[in-house]
C-alpha cells in the first residue's frame, strides 16, 4: 500500500476569512479561486483544506482537523486497513458530475484521530473546486 499526505483538512466556519488569513498573515498562496464551501491553500509540501463546517471545535466535540491521504484505490487500501484492525467507515463515492470519480473513505487512528484516504487528484477524479467530504455522508455538491 502507497499512501501520501496530500492535505491537512480544517473543518471552518468561514472558508474566505480563513483563506485569507493564511494568504495574507502566513504568505500562503491560494489553489485555484476562494469558494465559500472549499478552498485548499499551498502551504509547502501539503495543502490545507479548508472545509466549510457549521460547527466550531467546541460545539461538535471534535477537533476540526483531518488528515487527507491520496491513493489510487480507495477500496483496496480501505481493506487493507480493516484487516490491519484499523476502524474504518465506507467508501463513499460521488454522486455528483462536478466531482466523477472521486472516492473518499474516513478512518480512525488507534487514539481515535480522524483521518481520510481520498483519490482527490490521484486518479481521473475531475473535482474542480468545492467538495463535501462530510464523514459518514454521500458526496455531494454541495455539502449540507
Amino acid at each position: 500500500m502507497e499512501a501520501d499526505l496530500k492535505r491537512v483538512m480544517l473543518l471552518v466556519k468561514d472558508v474566505p476569512a480563513l483563506a485569507a488569513f493564511y494568504r495574507d498573515c502566513l504568505g500562503c498562496s491560494i489553489m485555484g479561486d476562494i469558494d465559500s464551501e472549499w478552498t485548499e491553500v499551498d502551504a509547502g509540501g501539503c495543502a490545507i483544506a479548508l472545509h466549510r463546517w457549521d460547527t466550531t471545535q467546541s460545539e461538535r466535540g471534535h477537533p476540526g482537523v483531518k488528515i487527507v491521504f491520496g491513493v489510487a484505490d480507495v477500496a483496496a487500501v480501505r481493506e487493507e486497513l480493516v484487516g490491519r484492525g484499523v476502524r474504518m467507515g465506507e467508501v463513499h463515492r460521488s454522486r455528483s458530475p462536478r466531482y466523477e470519480g472521486l472516492e473518499i473513505c474516513d478512518g480512525y487512528d488507534p487514539e481515535g484521530n480522524w483521518f481520510q484516504i481520498s483519490n482527490r487528484g490521484i486518479t481521473a477524479c475531475l473535482a474542480k473546486g468545492s467538495s463535501s467530504e462530510h464523514a459518514g455522508q454521500a458526496v455531494d455538491d454541495p455539502p449540507g
